[in-house]
């Protein structure tokens, strides 16, 4: 994907994450960074948000969370660092920082509320979860068409809403039926 502006948080050591942003603006900006440390269920273990003015054509630490001074140890391996770059109110670039591998995270069992809904004659799939579900991946077996977004992950309590294209017309009641949600916790169970 590309942005003007892109958030990255990097694990320098075991202690640090630095967060960087990268700029590709000729011009500067006075964006906001967001920063939520979480666990997998939602619990809130740090939350930081700093009015920031990013540079023209950079690429620089703008920020370094000190795991030492926050309680995580004991969850590393359900926890998770999510990172967001605002302007004017809208989300310009986000990013979310695992601290194990895949395998060694402790995932919860999904619990996914789906709703269909129709809207400028397209079909929008909206998704909110209590818990964070990795690698979303929805299908269908009714009709040819795609996901706007797929293969993504979910953060507890975001509303994520999904386009699907298609031609034809679908009633959003039998496309529901016909709607397939997985993730890597099927997978690794």
């Amino acid at each position: 994907f590309y942005a003007p502006q892109l958030i990255s948080p990097h694990l320098a050591n075991a202690q640090t994450v630095d967060i960087y942003v990268v700029s590709d603006q000729r011009i500067s900006a006075n964006l906001v960074i967001e920063l939520q440390l979480m666990t997998f269920k939602g619990d809130l273990l740090y939350r930081k948000t700093m009015n920031v003015e990013i540079e023209p054509l950079s690429s620089r630490i703008y920020y370094q969370l000190n795991l030492e001074s926050i309680a995580i140890k004991r969850v590393i391996h359900q926890s998770l660092l999510s990172c967001k770059l605002i302007g004017d109110g809208a989300i310009i670039s986000s990013n979310i920082l695992y601290f194990s591998k895949p395998k060694k995270q402790k995932l919860p069992l999904p619990d996914i509320q789906v709703a269909v809904n129709k809207k400028d004659d397209q079909l929008t799939v909206e998704l909110q979860a209590t818990t964070v579900v990795r690698d979303v991946y929805l299908s269908t077996d009714l009709q040819e068409g795609y996901f706007e977004d797929n293969f993504f992950d979910l953060l507890p309590g975001e509303l994520r809403e999904i386009r699907f294209i298609c031609s034809e017309k679908i009633r959003p009641s039998d496309f529901k039926q016909s709607l397939h949600i997985t993730s890597l916790y099927a997978l690794m169970k």
